[in-house]
């Protein structure tokens, strides 16, 4: 008799003894309940650190395209978009310039510069075009210029007053999605309803994350 109780059932011994659970005993449960709480693995903590620093980029990305012409424009540069095709593909139509404020003594043969001219006291369509030749006379600047895209020089001499804007660079084609964004319908398509959605969807994918982590119930 006593050897079939410590070969036949041992489990069922130390059970009876107190020293091991049975499967439905409240000890088993507790641990159970405790595997719940362990801290959430380092790739959970990551990936959420990645969703939250992702909401910060999209933030920051939606305040320099919302507030970034108005910071260049007191940084001495102006934005903007080309919507004539007079300098054929140096500056082609659509694209967005980035050009810098320049003094008349700065300006030289061979730069691009805005031409904002009056004729019979109105205002002429500003042109992006190329000095060809420059004339200085009692300190008055004169320029002639031409779009690289035409085959003659402009009929009219630029007389400078004042500072000129002068190009730097240019972005092909993205002036066709800014004069979209410019207007409210294009901005409301463009970038508040995609930053919303993105934003959303990161919320959710971290909301999800938490609940797959909470604990089960008992």
């Amino acid at each position: 008799m006593f050897r079939s109780a410590q070969t036949g059932h041992p489990e069922t011994e130390l059970s009876r003894a107190g020293l091991v659970a049975s499967p439905g005993s409240a000890s088993a449960t507790q641990a159970g309940r405790s595997d719940n709480y362990l801290p959430k693995p380092p790739s959970t903590l990551r990936r959420q650190a990645g969703n939250i620093a992702a909401i910060c980029l999209a933030f920051l990305i939606f305040i320099a395209i919302t507030t970034g012409g108005r910071s260049l424009h007191h940084s001495g540069y102006r934005i903007m978009t080309i919507h004539g095709s007079s300098m054929g593909d140096t500056v082609p139509i659509g694209s967005v310039v980035l050009a810098q404020w320049r003094t008349p003594a700065d300006i030289k043969v061979g730069d691009v510069i805005l031409v904002e001219e009056e004729v019979e006291g109105e205002k002429m369509p500003p042109k992006l075009h190329r000095i060809i030749s420059l004339d200085e006379t009692d300190g008055v600047v004169t320029v002639e210029t031409k779009g690289d895209g035409n085959a003659a020089a402009d009929p009219l001499p630029f007389v400078m007053t004042g500072d000129a804007l002068v190009y730097r660079n240019h972005l092909p084609r993205v002036g066709y999605w800014l004069s979209v964004i410019q207007t409210p319908i294009g901005w409301l398509l463009a970038i508040a309803l995609p930053f919303t959605l993105a934003t959303g969807a990161i919320l959710v994918s971290i909301w999800r994350g938490d609940k797959r982590s909470k604990p089960a119930a008992a």
